[in-house]
């Protein structure tokens, strides 16, 4: 079992010590990995070829681009809002065959690229 050994008395970039490294470092610390997470980007364009596959037909769900980025629905559905933004996909509601409704984003381009093949 290994252990974390965090030295929170170095002398960079102040000579602060004890509790203050925890109001120096801290912040320090989560507004870097705030901005990291925010600066990284969606797989736009990875969904945009899975809609070309002919097995969706430019019609894809949100579980459909989780499972084929392997990534979490809460992901795949801030993709498909992103896409929509952008106006490269369109949002519609349908119920399948089992009486379900179903959120769907048509892909018109790759509807249109399916239709000259």
């Amino acid at each position: 079992m290994g252990l974390l050994i965090l030295d929170l008395s170095t002398p960079f970039p102040t000579p602060v010590r004890g509790q203050f490294v925890l109001f120096l470092w801290v912040p320090i610390l989560i507004l870097g990995m705030t901005l990291y997470l925010m600066s990284r980007r969606l797989p736009l364009r990875e969904t945009i070829r899975i809609s070309h596959k002919p097995a969706y037909a430019g019609e894809l769900r949100i579980s459909d681009v989780a499972i084929e980025l392997d990534v979490t629905s809460s992901t795949a559905e801030k993709i498909m809002e992103r896409l929509e933004q952008k106006g490269i996909a369109k949002q519609q509601i349908q119920t399948d065959e089992r009486g379900t409704t179903v959120r769907l984003w048509i892909f018109p381009e790759a509807l249109s690229a399916e239709s000259r093949d």
